[in-house]
C-alpha cells in the first residue's frame, strides 16, 4: 500500500480537496526527512514520514493554534516538539573523508 493511501485510511479522507491538502502534508514530511538526511528520500523512513504527515494534518489551521485573539489578530501556534522528535530518529547521511 502506498504511503498516501495509508494516510487517507488513517485520517478517513476521500474528498479531492482534502486529498490535495494531505498530499501537501506528505510532501512537507518527505522534504523534512530529506533535509534532515542531507540526501534523497528513501522508503526506510516511511513510518516516520507517516507520523510527521499525520501530525502536520492534525495541526493545520485553527487546530494548531494554542492561542487566538480576534480584531488585533494575534495567533500562537503549537510547538509541541512531536515533529522535531520524529526527525531526531533519522540519521544524517555520513560522508566519507577525503
Amino acid at each position: 500500500m502506498e504511503l498516501i493511501d495509508r494516510l487517507k485510511a488513517e485520517l478517513n479522507i476521500s474528498e479531492s480537496g482534502d486529498v490535495a491538502l494531505l498530499e501537501n502534508c506528505l510532501w512537507q514530511a518527505q522534504e523534512a526527512v530529506k533535509e534532515k538526511r542531507g540526501s534523497v528520500y528513501i522508503s526506510k523512513y516511511d513510518y516516520i514520514t507517516f507520523q510527521i504527515a499525520v501530525r502536520l494534518w492534525n495541526i493545520r489551521g485553527v487546530e494548531g493554534q494554542s492561542a487566538h485573539s480576534e480584531n488585533g489578530i494575534s495567533r500562537t501556534y503549537l510547538s509541541d516538539g512531536v515533529i522535531s522528535e520524529q526527525l531526531k530518529r533519522i540519521s544524517s547521511l555520513a560522508v566519507a573523508g577525503e
